[in-house]
């Protein structure tokens, strides 16, 4: 059985979630998403920026490249920074 090339997948992926973490340390407390939320819209966004590098013609889902994880880790923040934009300012909580 031949194992499927899903490197730029993979790419893509962790790309997208350290996009996301960094992000998410560079935004205000207040308006920070969780965790979870952050992971979350990290792999969401870096599946959508890399099938839309794939769709651009920068790769595929079959060979890791550069510019197909870097359209992918650029999107990730994209969703990182929209969810915090939607979301109100907490009220501040007891340290």
């Amino acid at each position: 059985m031949a194992a499927l090339p899903v490197w730029g997948l993979a790419a893509w992926l962790a790309a997208g979630l350290a996009a996301a973490g960094v992000t998410f340390l560079l935004l205000p407390r207040r308006r920070r998403p969780g965790r979870v939320a952050t992971a979350a819209c990290g792999l969401a966004g870096a599946l959508a920026g890399g099938l839309a590098a794939t769709a651009l013609g920068f790769g595929g889902v079959g060979a890791a490249n550069l510019p197909g994880a870097a359209v992918a880790a650029l999107a990730a923040a994209l969703a990182v920074l929209l969810v915090a934009l939607a979301r109100r300012d907490r009220p501040h909580a007891a340290p």
